[in-house]
Parts: C-alpha cells; structure tokens; sequence
C-alpha cells in the first residue's frame, strides 16, 4: 500500500512539471557568448612585478632559514645544560606514592 502512494506521490510531481514553459536564452545570449570566446584571454603580467614576487619570495625564505637555525641552536643548547646539570624529566617527582600523606 505504501508503495502505491509513494508512486502516485511521484507521478503527480512530475505531472505538476507538465504545463511549464521552457526556460528561453535572451536574444543577445549567443552573440556575447561568441565576444567572450573571441576576446583576448590572458593579461601580461610586467617584469617588474614579477621580480617584485621573486625579491619578497626569497627575503621571506631567508627570514625562515634564520629563525629555524636560531631554534635549532637554542634547543641544542637548552639540552646540553639539561645533561650537563643533571635535569630531566625524572627529577620532577621525588616521590611516586601518590596517595600517602
């Protein structure tokens, strides 16, 4: 029974589509289509804008390099005090009996 009713469900939505009108172009749709297609594509991007990118490209890579080596040396100091003093992650808990007063 309910397959019936889904079936004249579906028959009515597509018989309510029936006495639509088409969906007409404009009258000047083809021949714009036909500009678009015709008109130069690409713009021409100056050298000087292009030497612009590459300058700020490399300053950017440069700044990165710096930072990243100034890391890696404070990390590789931090570790050596840390094995030097005789520091770690160990030495934060003297005691591991939680639960005693």
């Amino acid at each position: 029974m309910k397959h019936d009713d889904k079936e004249k469900w579906i028959d009515d939505v597509l018989g309510s589509m029936k006495g639509i009108q088409r969906a007409k172009p404009g009258a000047d749709l083809f021949s714009r289509i036909e500009q678009n297609i015709e008109a130069p594509g690409a713009r021409l991007i100056p050298m000087r804008q292009w030497s612009y990118g590459i300058a700020a490209a490399v300053i950017i890579l440069v700044l990165n390099v710096f930072a990243f080596r100034q890391i890696t040396e404070y990390n590789q100091s931090n570790n050596t005090e840390m094995l030097v003093s005789g520091e770690s992650d160990e030495s934060l808990f003297s005691n591991y009996n939680i639960y005693e007063r």
